[in-house]
């Protein structure tokens, strides 16, 4: 008899501590989203999901694994980041997470502090925008007011990294900010951060990215790539065919749908005509489908060289995020100068060629 009630203790025990470590969340969406089912997942893989049920509410159990989350539902933008922690998590689809632990309290705080700083930015621009001076003295005053940004940001990534180095919170917040980096800040702090948190899938993505940026930075060494019939004329076209040749090559990476790089194109058709005949000019169309290119090309004055049909295979080798990437090559194949626009890219040919 003591066996027995000692068997059913322990298994009491046992389930209470599983229970422990489960992370329950639940919460409530949109009524109109009722039938639908929410996810949640890590990275592309779906961990659970449940049904929206006609009260808007939804349940979630999973296993308690501190990985950093998304609950999203299909064809919804909206999307609430939550560590797996032990214990009970509650979200309202539209204020995001309103009850959770420890840990998900420092994702929501680190949040709040970025919304803040951002808020304080967008308030000091307002302002400068009404002052009575130049625009070219207003935008001096917003790109001071935007550096003191950066730097803000970037002390509170310190201090959450080096807090929590071993959280996916702190590879959430780095990939998140990471746009707003340098390939060595990147790095800096990537290297402070535990196996697990580097696990973090989008990291993993950015940490990619910032491999090929450093792999292609100024002073590197071009990377050939080839793209089977990216020629006008139907033919495989590789990327050394243009650069590395003897003379400077000018390489616009575009799309026929971005505004930005058809505004750089009456730009390009300027250098192309003032510089054509010392160096090489390259289009090279990316993210875009073949016969839109081949048309805005057909309808518009671009005589110079052009790859298309590329898609993602040169922005992944060169690290690139958006486009336009506009980036000259050395004589010999090396890096010059990245990002570059508009008056900037004239301003450097000037000065390669002494001119």
């Amino acid at each position: 008899m003591n066996k027995l009630l000692f068997s059913i203790l322990a298994l009491c025990l046992s389930f209470g501590a599983m229970s422990q470590k489960d992370c329950h969340i639940s919460g409530k969406m949109d009524k109109n989203k009722a039938g639908q089912y929410v996810y949640l997942t890590y990275g592309k893989q779906v961990l659970d999901s449940a049904m929206v049920q006609e009260d808007a509410s939804f349940e979630i159990r999973t296993k308690a694994e501190n990985k950093l989350c998304s609950l999203l539902m299909k064809g919804d933008r909206s999307v609430i980041d939550m560590l797996t922690e032990a214990g009970e998590i509650k979200v309202d689809y539209r204020q995001g997470i309103t009850k959770c632990g420890k840990e998900n309290s420092l994702l929501v705080s680190y949040r709040t502090s970025i919304i803040a700083l951002g808020n304080k930015l967008n308030d000091k621009i307002a302002e400068i925008q009404q002052e009575a001076i130049s625009d070219e003295a207003k935008q001096e005053k917003i790109n001071t007011e935007y550096e003191n940004y950066l730097v803000e940001c970037k002390k509170t990534l310190d201090e959450l990294i080096d807090s929590h180095s071993k959280s996916q919170i702190a590879a959430w917040a780095l990939a998140s900010q990471s746009s707003d980096l340098k390939p060595e800040e990147f790095f800096s702090y990537y290297d402070k951060l535990s196996s697990f948190a580097k696990e973090y899938p989008s990291l993993v993505a950015v940490h990619e990215l910032f491999v090929a940026l450093d792999r292609t930075s100024e002073g590197k060494m071009f990377v050939d790539f080839t793209i089977k019939n990216g020629s006008l004329e139907g033919k495989d076209a590789k990327f050394s065919d243009f650069v590395g040749k003897g003379k400077y090559t000018l390489v616009d990476f575009w799309a026929t749908w971005c505004g930005p790089c058809k505004r750089e194109i009456p730009n390009l058709r300027e250098i192309y005509k003032d510089f054509g005949s010392e160096i090489t000019v390259l289009s090279v169309a990316v993210w875009d489908k073949k016969e839109a290119t081949e048309k805005f090309i057909k309808q518009n004055d671009m005589p110079w060289n052009h790859i298309i049909d590329a898609q993602k295979i040169p922005t992944d080798i060169y690290g690139i995020q958006g486009i336009p990437q506009i980036i000259l090559f050395a004589p010999d194949g090396t890096v010059v100068k990245r990002d570059l626009r508009g008056e900037e890219i004239r301003k450097t040919l000037n000065e390669v060629l002494k001119k």
